[in-house]
C-alpha cells in the first residue's frame, strides 16, 4: 500500500503539517484522527474509498499533491473543507 506519506519529501513536511493542525485545535487522539486512502490505485476505487472517507463525518480532507486526489475528495464532499498538500 502507498499512502503520500511513502514519498520522502511529503513524509519531511508532514510533523510541520500536524503542528499547523495543532494551532487550529485539532490534536492527535483526542480530536484528531487519521485515516488514509491508497494513492496507488485506479480513479475509481479512489473515488469511492475517498467519499467513504468524506461519509464518515469527517471535518477536514486533506490530499496530497495530485490532481485526481484532489478531484476524489472535492467529488466526495460539498461542504468539508479541503486542505491540497503538496
Amino acid at each position: 500500500m502507498r499512502t503520500a506519506l511513502d514519498d520522502p519529501i511529503t513524509a519531511a513536511g508532514y510533523p510541520a503539517f500536524i503542528d499547523e493542525l495543532k494551532t487550529s485545535g485539532f490534536v492527535e487522539g483526542k480530536k484528531l484522527a487519521i485515516a488514509t486512502v491508497r494513492i496507488d490505485q485506479d480513479a475509481a476505487q479512489l473515488f469511492a474509498q475517498t467519499a467513504a472517507l468524506a461519509r464518515s463525518n469527517v471535518q477536514l480532507l486533506v490530499t496530497e499533491g495530485t490532481e485526481a486526489a484532489l478531484q476524489a475528495a472535492e467529488a466526495a464532499s460539498q461542504s468539508t473543507p479541503i486542505v491540497m498538500w503538496q
